[in-house]
């Protein structure tokens, strides 16, 4: 007798077939009320924090995004006030940076409309914590504006950082110009009257290629202390090493703007150096000195 063989699963009935469908319906319902929870009670985002950074570029995928919870109010974040008191020469634009005050001791950070020095400057009243990377802190001006520009953003982690298109030091500071050619600035006051060497550089960290200008200002007197200067290109340096005379109360500030061709990409590197120098003292020749007694 012809024995007929079937493979197993060859044959199923019609009722397996209908539960099989039944389970990936219910698969598919289960994965659209799942997603409709999730975009329910996410927290709005601006185009600021989605898969675009504030640049429209992608966010590097070595980036931590840690948002505050503590608000964007000044006195709410977590970096506390220096001491202000205890504040001595030399003065450092990147380790003195705070989120907790500003004006920030001898540093205050805000915007200009231009590099002239009748344009207004404006501090920025808002900060934010943890912006994108963890130990990466943003005083900026307004909520209103998507990428929140024109800003100041320091590094406190102690190591290199990336996130969104750049790439900032430890004790770096990133000094970003607006959309609309606001230029971002970070303003030091003179504690007291003397000579101060004003050393560090300006750097392109955007690693798309930064395109701004950058300058250093006596805003008191008027006058240009170094710049304005370019900076292009990922990685490109643009050092300074001046020594003024400056009167209690006189305004240095480094500012930067967007070199004329638009604000993306624009992120650039601020390290900078203030140290008082000792006065100077009178050096009196001895051997001049006796032979003038011999010719009385």
């Amino acid at each position: 007798m012809q024995r007929t063989f079937f493979r197993r699963n060859s044959f199923i009935s019609p009722s397996t077939n209908t539960r099989k469908l039944s389970l990936r319906l219910f698969a598919v319902m289960s994965l659209l009320i799942l997603t409709a929870v999730l975009s329910a009670t996410a927290p709005a985002q601006t185009s600021g924090y989605n898969m675009f950074n504030w640049f429209g570029s992608a966010f590097s995928p070595t980036a931590k995004m840690v948002n505050s919870s503590a608000g964007d109010n000044l006195t709410a974040n977590v970096a506390a006030p220096r001491d202000c008191a205890a504040s001595t020469s030399p003065y450092e634009a990147g380790p003195d940076f705070t989120i907790g005050a500003n004006p920030n001791c001898e540093f205050s950070y805000g915007n200009t409309a231009t590099n002239a020095p009748t344009s207004t400057f404006a501090l920025y009243p808002l900060s934010r914590a943890n912006e994108f990377v963890e130990g990466v802190d943003r005083v900026y001006r307004s909520d209103s504006d998507p990428f929140r520009l024109p800003a100041v953003l320091g590094n406190r982690t102690g190591g290199t950082v990336q996130y969104a298109d750049v790439e900032q030091e430890s004790n770096q500071l990133n000094v970003h110009p607006g959309a609309n050619g606001e230029r971002s600035v970070v303003r030091f006051t003179a504690p007291t009257t003397g000579a101060y060497n004003i050393a560090g550089d300006f750097e392109g960290i955007s690693t798309s290629g930064t395109s701004s200008d950058a300058v250093i200002l006596n805003r008191t007197t008027g006058t240009v202390v170094f710049g304005p200067a370019p900076v292009i290109g990922t990685g490109t340096l643009v050092p300074f090493n001046q020594t003024v005379s400056l009167t209690q109360g006189d305004i240095i500030e480094f500012s930067v703007g967007d070199g004329g061709n638009g604000f993306n990409n624009d992120s650039t590197g601020l390290t900078a150096t203030i140290s008082m120098l000792p006065p100077q003292t009178s050096v009196v020749d001895d051997d001049c000195f006796s032979l003038s007694r011999l010719f009385r």
